[in-house]
Parts: structure tokens; sequence; C-alpha cells
């Protein structure tokens, strides 16, 4: 959903010469999109258990970046800044501050403020959100991106036009206007499930509950994830299993429908207790 405003966002901001810091572990397309455009990769490291910190984030490598990119809750940890933190490091920041909040309503289902208000009045903060994740729309690849009107009347000037399908965009405002309340009750269950399975993983000896997860999956370690993937496959539900670098035995797994956790949580106690 916010893959046309990260492609917009590359087009504007990443060139030869340009220091672009990212999380690391984050989403892969970050990445790529700075590679692709010549720029520089600056890794934000999270700590060992995947966790945000202070040291790297606020260290002197990133804060001479031009543009830093934070995916908040974290794909694929799971992980999230506080608000707090990220207003402190836009006001520290000399250049462009990116929140991806994709997974955003999980968070702020816990109670968490967004960065939105905060963006429209701050010309080097620039929010992403999707309608991929929560709101359960993904095939209409709607998304925005959000910030003060003499920024994003920049990058509109650079969107293609019919960049969203008629479709899409009737669609969207259906799920914006109708399906608020619906969309609530759902990831306040979802929630309640990531807790629930976290719980249960606690109490599994094979894993290593890396870090709490405020988004709609669990993210873990196990030296059983190769079996654990065959299993759950068999069983129909895809995960993501990880195989390299610090990612090595990682495991996340999304949320399945609510009448379906029963025979995951069965399938998990099956392989990892």
């Amino acid at each position: 959903g916010s893959s046309q405003a990260l492609t917009l966002l590359a087009e504007a901001l990443f060139a030869p010469g340009r220091k672009i810091a990212i999380t690391s572990p984050s989403f892969s397309l970050y990445a790529h999109l700075v590679r692709l455009y010549g720029a520089e990769v600056i890794d934000i490291p999270l700590d060992e258990n995947f966790e945000f910190s202070a040291q790297t984030l606020f260290s002197e490598q990133v804060m001479n970046a031009h543009v830093a990119m934070i995916c908040s809750p974290n794909n694929p940890t799971g992980t999230a800044l506080s608000h707090q933190s990220l207003l402190e490091f836009a006001d520290r920041f000399a250049g462009v501050v990116v929140v991806d909040e994709a997974y955003f309503e999980f968070l702020e289902a816990r109670g968490e403020t967004s960065c939105v208000k905060f963006a429209t009045t701050r010309p080097n903060v620039i929010v992403l959100r999707t309608l991929s994740k929560a709101w359960s729309a993904a095939g209409l690849r709607v998304g925005a991106m959000i910030g003060c009107p003499e920024v994003i009347s920049v990058f509109r000037a650079l969107k293609p036009p019919y960049s969203i399908a008629w479709p899409s965009e009737v669609l969207a405002s259906f799920v914006l206007s109708q399906k608020v309340a619906e969309t609530r009750k759902k990831v306040a269950l979802t929630v309640s499930m990531v807790d629930e399975l976290q719980a249960l993983l606690r109490r599994c000896s094979g894993v290593e509950l890396l870090s709490e997860s405020r988004a709609n999956f669990v993210f873990f370690r196990t030296l059983r994830a190769d079996l654990l993937e065959q299993t759950l496959n068999r069983e129909g539900f895809l995960i993501r299993r990880y195989t390299g670098g610090r990612l090595t035995n990682c495991v996340r797994i999304s949320m399945p429908p609510a009448e379906k956790l029963d025979s995951l949580k069965n399938s998990l106690r099956e392989v990892l207790q």
C-alpha cells in the first residue's frame, strides 16, 4: 500500500553521495531502494533483543545521515520506538525522518500515539500509512504519505497520474468510512491473540522470545525453526523462517483467524515443548 510512497521518497531523496540510515534488521525494500538509487546505507542496529537502542539511534554516524527510515512497529521484529523517543530523534536529526507506521494500528491499541499530527507541523518528518495490514485491504494497494503541505506538494508533483485504480479508490473510501469500528474491534482481538501466543511461547523450552511484539505477529528464535515450518505448513499455516545473519533460526508468525488460534497453539506445542 505504501510501496509507491517509498519509491517517491527514493526518487526525491536518495542519490549517490547521500547517506540513508535504516534500522537493521527492517523491511528489506528500504535498503533495496537505497542501493537502486546509488545512495549509501547507514545501519542503525537493533540491540541483542532486537529492541531500538538509544546508543545506536543517536550515534554520530546516524545523526550525520541525510535521511532516517524508522519502521515502528518494526518489520520483522515487532518492536517499537516510543512516541517520545521518535519526537526527540526528529528534534535532533538534521535530515528527513521517515516513520513507517504500516503496523501502527496494533500499537495504537496498546495506547501509543501516532506521529501523524507531528508530521503535519514539522517539515523534516514524513509518516507512511497503509491499508494493507490492520485494514485487511492489501489487494487495493492503497497507502498514504503524511507531512507538511509544502513537503507533500513536492511528492504530489512526482506522483504519476492515475497511479491508483478507480476501483481501489472507491473501495478504500468505503473501508475508511464504513469499516472503522469493525477494524478497531479486529485489531483489539489481534492484539489479545498476540499476547496469548507470546505467553505460550515463553513456556516453551525450545524458544527464545527475543522481544515483545507490538504488531500483528510474533517473532522468536528456535533451533527447531525448520521442523516448525514443515509442521505448520502441513497444518495450513504459512510462516516466515529466516536463514541469514542475525535472523538465522528466527521465525515470524502472523495471527491467523481467531477460530484457528487453538490449532496453531497445538502445533506449536507439538514442536516446541
